[in-house]
């Protein structure tokens, strides 16, 4: 063969005449590219590559770029006699197979291109984000890129591999490419898409208008086939603000336009988004059927990736405000298995954090709080702050003061809720004036529903108590004891409260059956801090009552609780 020299570049369809001929696998190719290499690399080519040195190169055994050799001098009838590699790259070139070109890796772009594109295809049916992002990405940055559908599968693999930026452009120009076709619901899927991507942000104004233009593009069209999936982001936007007459009107929207059209998507999430209407109503019964039939849903995989997402998130945040935490823990271990293993995004992992903090896997609420810290910050700043608070839970319930106060302060930083965090942490400092002005600051600002209240009113109870205001406790007491009423999974700590304000009052009798009350609710929904706490608060009531063998054994099993839980002194 002449040094450096192959002769003139055979046109493609020769290319692909000779390939389709001798019928190379992809990776004999990328073998023969490997094994002409020195072509390119060498003055005079006098040796093509070892097979040790294509192994290393293409990340494989040498045993297995021998059989591709084998092979390939099979169907290049190579004869067995001399050196073979050495009449496998001449024959490469002499026939066209390979280009000089190709060999230094510039050739064949559009093959290269369309490999990224169907490689990146399938990894985007299969929810494997960063490998559909990087061939999809790559795809694009070769031009390949041009159907809209392949530009927004671009933009959700950015959004779940934490590239808000690049999701944000490349569903840019999916939206323009399906507004220039005239395909209005399309165009509109994505304005959606665009919705959500900026409010994870915090970019609020944003987000309404890229849901006002989504609007927009259904609005006079009752038939269009986006129109639930349109509802649905509405929902999601109106109830968050509090509207939930206007949120519910949507989320029927969503699913009776998702029942229409056979799109799963509007359906459950029109469901769900009802769900937290109700909730917020108060008719629970209602609403976790339906968060229950649309967790079924999307633990079955019927569902896109951001539906499924959604319907997590609003399921656990239920779960977790009504302090349903058998529900939450049954859901989190499904979701689990659903996902093959392959764990949590970093918004479930916030929720998941609480259900393992109240469960008592402290050591595993900590890691997945701290891991949805870090895989959130890229995606989603809400749910930063919903585990930071959580990790000021733990560091609270382990006495480690000035953790607990970075992680509450964070929190806040980030816009989620820190109280009652905040205001227990100024108790545990042995400050309860200021703990007691800052619940009730906290109390005062707190929307009227009733979850809301209760996540407040147990910290309220206890730092009145310990202020000494009997009659502010005794008012929260019988606040949350009207929740209870209402919500049932509420029951354990309306139960602790009225006993401890009991207890408070010297009806002894009273405090020892709320008390135990609470134990046993406690304990069957698995919440072993939450447990060993009444337990601890029931030996006090005995012991003041003069049952000090009473006394003295919750206080040991109490005691005892506490230190499975890594809690020598309490």
């Amino acid at each position: 063969m002449p040094s450096g020299n192959t002769g003139p570049e055979p046109k493609p369809g020769v290319l692909l005449y000779c390939e389709w001929m001798v019928g190379l696998t992809r990776r004999e190719r990328e073998v023969l590219v490997e094994l002409c290499r020195p072509l390119l690399e060498q003055a005079n080519f006098h040796e093509p590559a070892s097979t040790r040195d294509i192994a290393k190169k293409l990340f494989v055994s040498e045993a297995a770029v021998k059989q591709h050799l084998l092979r390939m001098y099979d169907k290049l009838e190579v004869p067995d006699d001399g050196n073979r590699r050495l009449a496998l790259a001449n024959l490469a070139f002499e026939r066209g197979i390979l280009t000089s070109a190709e060999v230094a890796g510039e050739a064949a772009p559009a093959t290269r291109a369309g490999d990224a594109l169907a490689e990146g295809r399938a990894a985007f049916a299969r929810r494997a984000w960063e490998v559909a992002y990087t061939r999809l990405a790559d795809a694009d940055a070769a031009g390949a890129l041009v159907d809209a559908a392949d530009l927004a599968a671009l933009g959700e693999a950015a959004l779940w591999t934490a590239r808000p930026a690049e999701s944000i452009a490349a569903r840019q120009r999916a939206f323009a490419l399906y507004v220039d076709a005239d395909q209005r619901d399309a165009a509109a899927r994505v304005a959606a898409d665009l919705f959500i991507n900026f409010i994870v942000r915090g970019k609020f104004a944003c987000g309404g208008g890229w849901l006002a233009k989504a609007r927009r593009l259904v609005d006079g069209r009752p038939d269009a086939s986006a129109l639930g999936y349109v509802a649905a982001m509405e929902a999601l936007g109106l109830i968050a603000v509090g509207k939930l007459d206007d949120g519910a009107a949507c989320a029927t929207t969503a699913m009776q336009a998702g029942s229409e059209h056979h799109d799963q998507d509007s359906f459950t999430l029109g469901q769900t988004f009802m769900a937290c209407v109700l909730v917020r109503r108060g008719q629970t019964d209602e609403a976790m059927k339906l968060f229950d039939e649309a967790m079924a849903t999307a633990t079955s995989g019927e569902l896109g990736a951001l539906a499924t997402g959604v319907v997590y998130c609003r399921t656990l945040c239920t779960c977790l405000d009504q302090m349903d935490y058998r529900r939450a823990h049954e859901w989190t271990e499904t979701i689990e298995q659903s996902r093959g293993g392959t764990g949590l995004p970093g918004d479930c992992r916030a929720h998941f954090a609480s259900v393992l903090t109240a469960t008592g896997d402290w050591q595993r609420a900590e890691t997945e709080a701290r891991t949805a810290c870090e895989e959130a910050m890229r995606f989603d700043f809400g749910h930063v702050g919903l585990a930071a608070y959580e990790l000021g839970v733990l560091s609270l319930r382990k006495g480690e003061l000035a953790s607990a106060e970075a992680a509450f302060k964070r929190a806040h930083e980030l816009g989620a809720l820190a109280q009652p965090g905040v205001s227990l942490l100024r108790l545990a400092h042995g400050d309860a004036s200021a703990a007691l002005a800052s619940i009730e600051s906290a109390c005062a600002s707190t929307p009227s529903d009733p979850l809301s209240r209760a996540r407040l009113l147990p910290a309220k109870i206890e730092i009145a108590l310990a202020a000494g205001d009997l009659a502010g406790a005794r008012t929260a007491a019988s606040e949350l004891a009207a929740i209870a009423e209402r919500i049932p999974t509420l029951a354990g700590a309306a139960a602790e409260g009225s006993g401890r304000v009991a207890a408070a009052s010297g009806s002894h009798a009273d405090a020892i059956a709320d008390l135990r009350r609470s134990c046993r609710f406690w304990l069957d929904a698995g919440m072993p801090f939450e447990a060993a706490r009444a337990r601890r608060e029931l030996a006090n009531a005995l012991a003041a009552s003069g049952d000090g063998a009473g006394a003295a054994l919750e206080a040991q099993v109490a005691r005892e609780a506490f230190e499975r839980l890594g809690l020598t002194e309490r």
